[in-house]
């Protein structure tokens, strides 16, 4: 009979002991660290890159609103220029001497004499009467003829 208690090849040495097989595991916090050092140089390329691509369309842009500045500013010259021979044009056509031509040549006028000059003098009236023509002293007098004959047949 034997016990347990006398068993001593419980103690006896058995070869090596077995090694629990351990496995050996990335650090979690330098993975995240080489993720998050991998985004912010991606962050900074794609900014470096908006960058580049704002400063290369600005300068289109200035490019382009140069090129319609200076379109205008010449259409503007060329308007400067077309308005001077316009107005020196419309001087010489105007002058006292082109319209006083036209005036007697086409029209028929003449420049006044002196002898159709008359000075009026207003010291005791405000009033200025012409001499009647004969044709108008004529007409006024049928005139009151006609009214004078209406009084008379309307009683």
């Amino acid at each position: 009979m034997q016990t347990t208690a006398y068993d001593l090849s419980l103690f006896e040495s058995k070869g090596e002991p077995k090694k629990p097989r351990v496995r050996v595991a990335q650090g979690g916090a330098l993975r995240t660290a080489q993720l998050m050092k991998n985004l912010r140089l991606f962050a900074g390329v794609t900014l470096l890159l908006m960058l580049v691509v704002c400063y290369l369309y600005s300068q289109a842009v200035i490019t382009e609103l140069t090129t319609d500045l200076q379109r205008t500013q010449r259409q503007l010259v060329a308007a400067q220029s077309e308005y001077d021979y316009l107005s020196s044009q419309m001087d010489s056509k105007t002058s006292l001497k082109n319209v006083a031509e036209i005036a007697t040549s086409q029209l028929g006028l003449m420049k006044m004499d002196k002898s159709q000059i008359t000075y009026v003098s207003l010291e005791q009236e405000s009033v200025i009467t012409r001499p009647e023509s004969g044709f108008r002293r004529w007409l006024d007098a049928i005139g009151a003829g006609l009214l004078s004959a209406a009084d008379y047949l309307n009683p």
